[in-house]
């Protein structure tokens, strides 16, 4: 990743001069981690000389590197002329543009490279007003809105689990549609243990060469990018079929092809292959589904924290007092542990630590609402945690938070028990141990 977006409401919505959040601390964080940082204002806080004369160089001088302006809302003369002052004056003032709640691209960035994208789209954001923008729609995206200029349709939206897309549709989006800032939309808990993450890692934002493979508006759009000497392919379909991909644009000599598909179960499967330039991929895809594909001289690298993550629906380990295994697509292997509290407990046995010694656990969980949760650590006494909603919005009991505790492990095996005996306890999806 290279930049971080502060979105609303990081000041008082009466007042873009007050702040709630302090931007130039969240600025110096992220600049010592490499990452950049946008934020949202309003597009009303700038639409006057004077408001930009002021506001511009102040944010500047915070250290931020771009802007997300939203609430247009008008295809005015006079609002027009505001896009345009706007980006002379970010241009001045070094800063980047992400249009938001705007009008569509006409080609402005030919002239104002600093506008890095806009939105101008039906798009995951409606996941938040259930209007969820179908496989279909997606088909047509290519050939219609993208074609105007970059699309900020925030993909990557795995955790609802409504069938309106399935995981491997939105993680071809990626390719699919062309944007040179892409927005993760989903939590950074359900990405952590994803295996679509290795995917996400390794896509650019901007392309040498791009290629349309197949397609037809509204049923199908297969591409083909390259990134210096990788190539990229996205495949994205509205009923069931199969995408072929000839590889005659490759060199010679053989690549590895990583190949991340929907598999069974709510998650991505993955598979490799050797290709040259004379072999055709044929890659099945589910209705509403899709597929996308890393060709490399070097493998892709996936790497993650497997070895230490434990499952809290894993065979093995106890449930009582009433808790249940339920679905959860946003989890990693696509279930957690819900109904805990009062008598309803998980307990994890198998927890092995190298030595003696403090641990940070991190745990993932699922709630809408805050809950607290006490957690044990093999004989000893349970210590309690309030834990805050797991996100704002419907489809939180299946998009995972995380909190991270420290707790002292023995050398070999360990016991986790996680419960509420006063409450309800938020829905657990998983445990991962890194020695402090």
């Amino acid at each position: 990743m290279q930049y971080i977006t502060v979105d609303c409401c990081w000041q008082t919505l009466t007042n873009p001069h007050v702040e709630v959040t302090n931007i130039p601390t969240v600025v110096d964080y992220a600049r010592a981690r490499g990452i950049g940082a946008f934020i949202w204002i309003f597009a009303t806080d700038v639409d006057t000389k004077a408001e930009r004369d002021q506001l511009l160089p102040l944010w500047k001088s915070w250290g931020v590197k771009g802007l997300k302006v939203d609430f247009f809302n008008s295809d005015s003369q006079q609002m027009m002329g505001s896009y345009n002052a706007l980006m002379d004056d970010a241009a001045a003032n070094q800063l980047m543009l992400n249009f938001h709640g705007n009008t569509k691209p006409s080609g402005e960035n030919r002239t104002y490279p600093n506008v890095i994208t806009s939105e101008a789209v039906w798009g995951s954001e409606y996941y938040n007003f259930e209007r969820i923008p179908p496989a279909k729609h997606n088909a047509i995206l290519p050939f219609t809105r993208n074609i105007l200029g970059g699309m900020d349709y925030t993909p990557g939206v795995i955790s609802p689990g409504d069938g309106a897309t399935t995981q491997g549709h939105q993680l071809a989006l990626f390719v699919v549609f062309e944007s040179a800032m892409l927005h993760f939309a989903d939590s950074d808990a359900t990405y952590k243990t994803w295996s679509g993450r290795h995917f996400m890692r390794a896509v650019p934002t901007v392309w040498d060469d791009s290629r349309l493979v197949e397609g037809f508006p509204g049923n199908y759009a297969t591409y083909a990018r390259r990134s210096s000497e990788d190539w990229f392919e996205g495949a994205i379909t509205d009923a069931s079929r199969t995408a072929s991909v000839p590889l005659s644009f490759l060199s010679s000599g053989s690549y590895t092809a990583t190949i991340f598909k929907d598999g069974s179960s709510s998650n991505i499967a993955i598979e490799t292959r050797t290709v040259t330039a004379g072999d055709t991929l044929s890659l099945p895809l589910s209705t509403h589904g899709g597929v996308s594909v890393h060709i490399a001289r070097t493998p892709l690298t996936l790497s993650g924290v497997a070895d230490r993550t434990y499952e809290a629906e894993a065979t093995g380990n106890t449930l009582s007092g009433g808790a249940l295994i339920s679905s959860c697509p946003g989890c990693s292997g696509g279930s957690k542990v819900g109904y805990l509290g009062g008598a309803g407990a998980l307990t994890v046995d198998n927890v092995t630590a190298p030595t003696t010694g403090q641990y940070q656990l991190e745990i993932g969980y699922a709630t809408a609402e805050p809950r607290t949760v006490a957690v044990a650590v093999n004989n000893g006494s349970a210590t309690s945690y309030a834990l805050p909603a797991a996100s704002n919005w419907a489809g939180a009991w299946n998009s995972p938070a995380t909190t991270t505790i420290s707790v002292t492990l023995q050398a070999g095996n360990n016991r986790i028990t996680y419960s509420n005996p006063s409450g309800n306890a938020p829905d657990v999806d998983r445990f991962v141990v890194s020695r402090l």
